[in-house]
Formats: C-alpha cells, structure tokens, sequence
C-alpha cells in the first residue's frame, strides 16, 4: 500500500489550525483518509505539535485522548513545555524524513514560521502538503486581501510553498451554518488570490450537514477537543 505523506497546518493565530490538525490526524488513524479520501488502512499516525510559544490551543495538552484515538503525539520534553523559546521534538527529523501517514502544526506568528523554515528541507518532497489555515473572523483577516496577504507573509518567513487552502469559518460557540457559508465565500475570494485550490471546508459536527446544503461541496466535521483552562 502506498505510504501516506506528511500534512502541514499552519495560518495566523486564532484561525482554528490546531483543532483542525487534531481531527486530521485523527481521522486518517480511523481510516477515513481525513478530507481528501486517502486511505490509509488503520496504521499508526503522528501528530508533531510545533506550537512553541501559545500556552493555549496545543495538541499535548490533549495527548491520552489522542492517542486513544491511535495518534501518537510528538512534542517537547514536558520540561519545556512553558518556556519562551522554540524547542523541536525529539525525533522529528526522522519522522519527517519517513514520511507519513503525520500531520504538524505549527504555531502562529513569526516563530511558528520561522521553525517551520528550519524544517524546509524535509518539507519539499510530493508527499508533503501545506495548507495554510483561514478563518475570515479573525483580525486582520476580515477581507480576502487581509487573508491573502497574511498568508503570503507566512510562506515568505517560513520559505516553504503554500500547496492548499482550509477555510475554516467560525465565531466560536457563536457560529451558525450562515456564518460559515458566508465566511467560505471570502475564503474563496482569498484563495483565487493566492492562485491555490480551497482543500478544506471545515464547520463544527453539528452544523456540518446544514453547511453542506447550503454550500454544496463536501464538509469536513469537527469535534472540539480543545477548550480554554476556564471553560
């Protein structure tokens, strides 16, 4: 069987790349083939958290109920779990160099990118997909030249071609099947201005199937596996 490649989540901060990379992977250890149809027969996937400096929002504060899932979760020595500088994984580099079936995700902001171009070379074979991650809710990505120019920004301090874009429309507790459907429409508008096909329509599980009608292509459901320390 042929062997699944490597996945890379990445986008501004609060554009939902996390809870996205956490149902992709989790996905493709169920056999789905996360949103694209690759199957993958069941075999052990990995997820590596490059989210290094954001305190909230991390795949390894979620780690026992993925790998229940059957994700193993790749991230820092606990022992550096709070401090300010990047750290990488153990082992990523040889994860990376194997190949999938993996998923990454990456921070936000100017670190994120710039670990991400430190693993630029391992980055660059057919298997491996970017997908910048938008949410047209955010600030600074309220019109398709705010999205558009934000994830150029990225590509260009990571040094690493963008290959697709997940639109990922939400207000939190507070998104509707209405919101997401306009949303995706300046997603849309920001990825014909990137030149990149739209990979990823996301929306929480219970809405999914009204955003379907509405849009008419394919949804890919999420379950919220992460929550603030609060809630």
């Amino acid at each position: 069987m042929e062997q699944q490649g490597v996945t890379v989540f990445l986008g501004p901060y609060g554009s939902g790349k996390t809870e996205i990379a956490l149902n992709y992977a989790v996905g493709l250890a169920r056999g789905r083939g996360g949103c694209c149809g690759e199957a993958d027969g069941g075999r052990a996937v990995w997820l590596a958290d490059l989210d290094l400096v954001t305190p909230y929002f991390r795949a390894r504060d979620v780690r026992e109920p993925l790998e229940r899932e059957g994700v193993r979760v790749v991230a820092p020595d606990p022992a550096w779990g709070e401090g300010d500088l990047p750290v990488l994984p153990p082992g990523l580099s040889g994860l990376l160099r194997a190949g999938g079936p993996g998923v990454v995700d990456v921070g936000g902001g100017d670190t994120g990118a710039r670990v991400l171009g430190s693993l630029r070379p391992l980055l660059e074979g057919p298997g491996c997909h970017v997908w910048v991650v938008l949410n047209p809710y955010r600030p600074g990505c309220t019109s398709p030249t705010g999205m558009s120019g934000l994830a150029r920004e990225v590509a260009g301090s990571s040094r690493v071609r963008l290959t697709g874009v997940v639109s990922n429309p939400h207000l939190g507790g507070e998104t509707t099947p209405e919101a997401v459907e306009r949303g995706h429409r300046l997603v849309e508008e920001a990825a014909r201005l990137l030149d990149l096909p739209v990979v990823m329509l996301a929306a929480l599980q219970d809405i999914a199937r009204q955003v379907e009608k509405m849009v008419g292509r394919r949804v890919f459901p999420l379950r919220r596996y992460l929550s603030l320390p609060w809630e």
